[in-house]
């Protein structure tokens, strides 16, 4: 059902969700939401407004880019540069309050003149306050060693229904299993790996019978474009270094 809501060009992305999710996500309020994404898409005051918030959160190395671009196949001096903006607008992204640009395959990506231009798709979405600040709340406990921080943060998106240290343990290996052990420097990106572990963690929730907010199935999206990408450059980066600098300019940026 949902899958007919989806633009054209971003239905195939739906084939690395887990079966799974649509037993847990609340697939009705996705549905409504991709219809409303898909006639904000052709809104290009509202896409522009998005644009204009957004291009402040990424670092000085990124700019957002208006118009047609040639897609070509990145150089090699050209990869490493690509996948830290890549990794950077991930991250960046969930600082913003008007929404978020979901598609971060490499062809909305160009470099000139050493400065990496994000030309953005049609596939936008606004996360949720409390699952924007719940996601930003696990992310910074996880890479900045706050083990309560990632525990109210999975508690905020519905992760976890309690406080059960078990619970909270099995979920969160299963949550970063994607992007591995906080401390351990440089990973490469994988897409099947990602899938695999996004499947276990679907299959967990299924068996826990919870039941968790659209934006889980948005971030699937957004997490799919995110290794798309990193994994056709398949050089390895380090993730703990990247979020910890974007979140260090973002938060400097909120003082």
């Amino acid at each position: 059902m949902i899958k007919h809501l989806v633009p054209k060009d971003y239905r195939g992305l739906l084939e690395y969700i887990s079966p799974a999710a649509f037993k847990v996500i609340d697939w009705k309020k996705a549905s409504t939401q991709f219809y409303e994404m898909s006639k904000k898409a052709f809104d290009q005051d509202f896409v522009s407004k998005i644009a204009d918030h957004n291009i402040d959160l990424f670092s000085d190395n990124t700019i957002l880019a208006e118009g047609d671009h040639d897609v070509r196949a990145p150089q090699t001096s050209e990869q490493e540069m690509l996948a830290k903006a890549v990794l950077d607008c991930y991250f960046s992204q969930f600082f913003s309050e008007q929404g978020v640009f979901l598609d971060l395959r490499l062809k909305h990506f160009s470099v000139s003149k050493q400065k990496v231009n994000f030309h953005p798709g049609s596939l936008l979405h606004a996360f949720s306050d409390t699952f924007r600040a719940g996601m930003l709340m696990i992310y910074e406990g996880y890479y900045l060693g706050r083990p309560e921080q990632i525990e109210e943060g999975m508690l905020q998106v519905g992760l976890i229904n309690s406080r059960d240290p078990q619970e909270t343990q099995e979920t969160l290996d299963l949550l970063f299993a994607h992007f591995g052990e906080a401390d351990q420097g440089p990973i490469y990106f994988e897409l099947e790996a990602f899938k695999e572990s996004f499947h276990s963690l679907f299959l967990h929730l299924k068996q826990k019978k919870m039941r968790i907010s659209s934006d889980f199935l948005f971030l699937g999206i957004y997490l799919v474009t995110l290794y798309i990408a990193l994994a056709k450059l398949g050089i390895p980066i380090d993730v703990k270094k990247h979020f910890i600098a974007s979140w260090e300019r973002n938060n400097a940026s909120e003082c």
